[in-house]
């Protein structure tokens, strides 16, 4: 038994005798690491990085788009004719030109058009042209199409960029919530180590002041100066304080498990001391009763309904009748060479003047009506839901002020119930060296007080949380 005390009491020895060589790890410190190791926070910044990048998206939409094509027919006219005036035709077709979708609801198109026809073994006896056998066709066009109905004005064009942009907005702030959740989790977890910290050593301390009642005790009922009632009382204590330790030392280890977790370490042994609570400045801290900004899941929220109402534009204009006005003009020139073709393709030419309108719409009128009621119902559903989520954060807000101050408050009192405690014990220790008190109104005191310590130390590692609550409201943009 004594060799079992002994090797019991030099691991507690052990302990507190380490803290004076580990390095000291503020929270500060702590928060860096975390920024520096946590996979979770790495992500997010890359998510971060990749989405500064795909904002971009939304230019693409409305910018001047380079296009082209190159395309070779040969055929064979059908033998079925009873005139064969070829063996056979090849045509060569070339395109490049730019096109743009104006935010205004137009399309612009300017192209130009490089054409070759070939017949081989052409019976000029059909036709003594030169160029009936071989031509070169070059055709500048200029396009433009105007939207009239749907998408009047670019309501389409301008939806989607808002799509893109609210849609990436929503994701960004998605990112930044859940790095900035990970950063508050990691400093509620430094202060619950400390409190864990501290929670082993007030049991352990505890303990060892029981253990020398209970030695006091044994060695006086040998001599019969002690009651049997007081050894078994003081044993009892003693099993209980054992229990509280075991189960302290427990709770320590999976507070450490989930610190080093956070700073991507596997391991439940933390080596580095860390700061203890400072009541007094925790006693007299100013909260901020304003609330800076809204959280990122609100503002993810929010982004994402005006991605929403775009995409309910989109699909409201989408089911909207088309009618467009449509213009082109082209220059066309054939010659019998292909340069000569291009070099005379703007002055010598047969120009060529196009002006219509084209119509399109679905013959179930009430159907498309119905998508369109469907898609403002949509959006207005998913306002509804962000009104609600914004008045559950200020609901949240209150209440995170309302504890702060309740448990600030809590702490105060529970600061001077430890003090009294501690005085009241102290007193009555040296009543005990004067033999004027019972043992076991000593350990009631040593209980009362070891029960205010951990008390204290739970509020002001319950305010720490609090307050890295706060910084949930104090986003950027």
């Amino acid at each position: 038994m004594n060799i079992q005390k002994n090797i019991y009491y030099f691991v507690l020895f052990a302990f507190f005798c380490s803290k004076s060589y580990a390095t000291n790890l503020t929270l500060d410190k702590y928060i860096s690491q975390v920024k520096g190791d946590n996979l979770v926070i790495e992500k997010s910044s890359k998510s971060n990085e990749s989405l500064e990048l795909l904002k971009r998206k939304a230019d693409l939409i409305n910018s001047i788009k380079l296009y082209g094509f190159s395309e070779y027919v040969k055929s064979e006219p059908n033998r079925a004719l009873q005139f064969i005036r070829y063996q056979s035709v090849v045509n060569q077709n070339n395109r490049i030109g730019l096109s743009q979708d104006s935010e205004y609801g137009f399309n612009t198109n300017l192209f130009y058009s490089l054409n070759s026809t070939r017949y081989n073994d052409f019976n000029p006896a059909f036709n003594t042209n030169p160029l009936a056998g071989k031509n070169f066709q070059a055709i500048p066009v200029a396009e433009i199409n105007i939207s009239l109905w749907q998408n009047f004005l670019g309501k389409i064009t301008k939806a989607k960029i808002d799509n893109t942009i609210y849609d990436n907005l929503a994701q960004k702030y998605s990112a930044k919530s859940l790095s900035l959740n990970e950063l508050i989790s990691a400093e509620k977890s430094f202060w619950m180590l400390v409190y864990a910290k501290k929670a082993f050593e007030i049991q352990s301390r505890a303990l060892y002041g029981a253990e020398k009642i209970l030695s006091h005790l044994t060695k006086k009922e040998q001599m019969n100066l002690a009651e049997k009632s007081d050894v078994l009382q003081a044993k009892a204590t003693v099993q209980t304080k054992k229990l509280l330790v075991n189960q302290a030392e427990n709770f320590l280890k999976i507070c450490s498990r989930d610190f080093n977790k956070r700073r991507n370490i596997n391991s439940d042994v933390v080596s580095e001391n860390l700061v203890s609570f400072d009541i007094n400045k925790l006693s007299s801290i100013k909260f901020i009763n304003q609330k800076a900004n809204d959280r990122y899941d609100i503002k993810s929220q929010k982004a994402s309904l005006d991605a929403s109402i775009a995409l309910a534009t989109i699909e409201e204009e989408n089911n909207k009748p088309k009618f467009n006005l449509y213009a082109s003009y082209s220059l066309n020139q054939v010659e019998s060479e292909r340069f000569q073709a291009i070099r005379n393709s703007i002055d010598r030419n047969a120009p060529i003047t196009k002006v219509g309108v084209e119509l399109s719409m679905p013959i179930n009128v009430g159907m498309s009506s119905d998508i369109r009621q469907g898609s403002r119902l949509k959006a207005s559903s998913e306002k509804i839901a962000l009104r609600e989520k914004i008045f559950q954060q200020e609901v949240d807000w209150n209440n995170l002020i309302q504890n702060l101050q309740d448990y600030q408050e809590n702490l105060k009192l529970a600061n001077l119930v430890e003090q009294s405690q501690k005085i009241k014990l102290e007193n009555e220790r040296k009543l005990l060296s004067q033999g004027r008190t019972s043992i076991y109104q000593i350990l009631v005191f040593e209980q009362e007080f070891s029960n205010s310590e951990l008390n204290t130390q739970q509020l002001a590692q319950k305010l720490h949380e609090l307050l890295a609550e706060q910084k949930l409201y104090q986003t950027e943009n």
